[in-house]
C-alpha cells in the first residue's frame, strides 16, 4: 500500500500526464471537505484554530470555496485548455508540482493562527494567480490574443480582488467586500470558459442531429454579459445606493439570459450535455435577478445570501462540475461519460441550490444540511467515477493532456 502511495510522486505515474488531473482530483475533495464541515461549524460552534477563528466562519467559508475550491478547478482548466487553444507545450511536470504544492501550503496554512497563516495563505494564491496569468499571456501572441484575451483580464480582474483581500485582512480589518469582488471576477471567467465549452458542446449535439446549422457564442452578446457583471461588482464594491445596485443587478441578469439567445437551435439544449451548460446560465441570471430585487425591495440579508448560492452553487457548482466531467474525460482520452451519475450529480447540485434558497426564506435548519449534503454526494459521484481515470494511463497511449 505505501509503494502504491509512494509511486503517485514519480512523474512517470498516469497522474502526471497532466496538471489537470490532480488539480481537479484535489478541488473536488476539498470542495467535498469544506462544505461536510461547514454545517457542524455554522449550527454545532465547532472551534477550529487560525484564519477560519481570526476571520469569523462565514468569510472564512467563502474565501475556502471561492479562492481553496474554485482555484484548483480553474487552475486545472487554463493549464490544459490554453496549451490547446493556442497549440503550445502544457505545463511542466515539475511546475505542475510546484503549484499543486502551493494550492496545498495554502489550504493547511489557514489553520494556522496569526500572521504567519494569514501571509502563507496570501502569498500562496497570489503565487498561484501569477502563475496562470503567466502562463496564460506567454502563449498568448497576436493571433491569440485577439481570441483569448478574455481571460487574460477575467485573471487579472480575479488577482485584484485576491490581494485587496489579503491586504485589508493583513490589517485585520473585515474583508467581506473584496470577496464580492471575486464572486464577480469568478462569474466573468464562468462566461469566459462556458462559451468555448458551450460551442463544443451544441454543435456536437447539432452533428449528431445531421443538423448544417452551427451554434456561435457570440462575443458581442458575451462581452455585454461580462460588462454588466464588472460594473455591478464594482458599484458593490462602493457599496453604492440600493437602487443602483438593483438595477445593475437585473441589468447583469438580463445580460446573461441575452446569452442564451443563441442557444435555441433545433430543441438542442434538451441534449445531455447541452442542458447543464444552459443551467448555468439560468443559474446565474436568477442569482442576479434575486440580488437586484432584493436591493430594490429591501430584502433580508439571508435572501441576499441565498440569491448569491444561485451564483456559487447554480452556476460556479454546476460548471465545475461538468468542466471536471467534460475536459477530465477527453483530456484523458475517454469518451463522455453517457452513465446516469452525471445529470443526477447536476439534478443534485440544483437540489441544493433550491434548499439553500429554502433555508434563506425559512431559516429552517433541516434545509442548511440538506443543500450541503447534496453537494457532498454530487462531488461524491464525481470524485468515485473520475479517479480511476485520473489515475491511469490513457486508453489512446498517449502520455499528455491533448483533448
Amino acid at each position: 500500500m505505501l509503494k502504491k502511495i509512494l509511486r503517485i510522486f514519480n512523474f512517470d505515474h498516469p497522474l502526471w500526464m497532466g496538471a489537470f488531473r490532480p488539480l481537479f482530483f484535489l478541488s473536488a475533495l476539498f470542495g467535498i471537505a469544506v462544505v461536510l464541515l461547514w454545517p457542524f461549524l455554522y449550527f454545532k460552534g465547532w472551534y477550529v484554530s487560525g484564519q477560519v477563528h481570526s476571520t469569523g466562519i462565514v468569510q472564512a467559508h467563502g474565501y475556502q470555496m471561492l479562492v481553496g475550491f474554485i482555484l484548483a478547478a480553474l487552475a486545472g482548466f487554463l493549464l490544459t485548455a490554453i496549451a490547446e487553444f493556442t497549440n503550445t507545450a502544457f505545463l511542466s511536470k515539475k511546475n505542475a508540482l510546484y503549484l499543486i504544492c502551493a494550492w496545498l501550503l495554502g489550504r493547511f496554512a489557514f489553520f494556522v493562527p496569526g500572521f504567519a497563516g494569514a501571509i502563507f495563505v496570501a502569498l500562496t494564491d497570489v503565487f498561484i494567480l501569477f502563475l496562470l496569468l503567466g502562463f496564460v499571456v506567454r502563449r498568448l501572441n497576436w493571433h491569440y490574443w485577439k481570441k483569448h484575451y478574455d481571460f487574460v483580464f477575467g485573471l487579472a480582474f480575479l488577482l485584484v480582488g485576491v490581494i485587496g483581500y489579503h491586504a485589508t485582512h493583513l490589517k485585520n480589518n473585515p474583508s467581506v467586500h473584496w470577496l464580492r469582488v471575486v464572486s464577480g471576477a469568478w462569474v466573468v471567467l464562468v462566461i469566459t470558459a462556458m462559451s468555448r465549452i458551450s460551442m463544443r458542446m451544441v454543435n456536437e449535439a447539432l452533428e449528431k442531429d445531421n443538423s448544417d446549422k452551427k451554434y456561435l457564442a457570440r462575443p458581442p452578446r458575451k462581452h455585454l454579459a461580462m460588462l454588466c457583471v464588472a460594473i455591478f461588482t464594482v458599484a458593490e464594491f462602493r457599496q453604492d445606493s440600493p437602487a443602483v445596485l438593483g438595477w445593475l443587478a437585473l441589468a447583469s441578469s438580463a445580460a446573461v439570459l441575452n446569452l442564451l439567445n443563441d442557444w435555441h437551435i433545433e430543441r438542442v439544449i434538451f441534449r445531455r450535455w447541452v442542458l447543464p451548460l444552459y443551467v448555468v446560465y439560468l443559474c446565474m441570471a436568477l442569482g442576479y435577478a434575486l440580488l437586484g430585487l432584493g436591493h430594490l425591495l429591501g430584502w433580508s440579508l439571508g435572501i441576499e445570501s441565498a440569491a448569491r448560492h444561485f451564483l456559487f452553487i447554480g452556476a460556479m457548482g454546476v460548471s465545475v462540475f461538468m468542466v471536471f466531467n467534460i475536459a477530465g474525460r477527453t483530456h484523458s482520452g475517454h469518451s463522455l461519460d453517457t452513465r446516469a451519475w452525471v445529470p443526477i450529480g447536476v439534478q443534485l447540485l440544483l437540489g441544493a441550490v433550491i434548499f439553500r434558497f429554502l433555508y434563506g426564506y425559512f431559516a429552517a435548519p433541516v434545509y442548511f444540511w440538506l443543500s450541503a449534503l447534496l453537494w457532498v454526494v454530487a462531488f461524491s459521484l464525481s470524485v468515485y467515477y473520475m479517479a480511476p481515470i485520473f489515475f491511469a494511463p490513457r486508453p489512446d497511449g498517449l502520455k499528455d493532456a491533448s483533448g
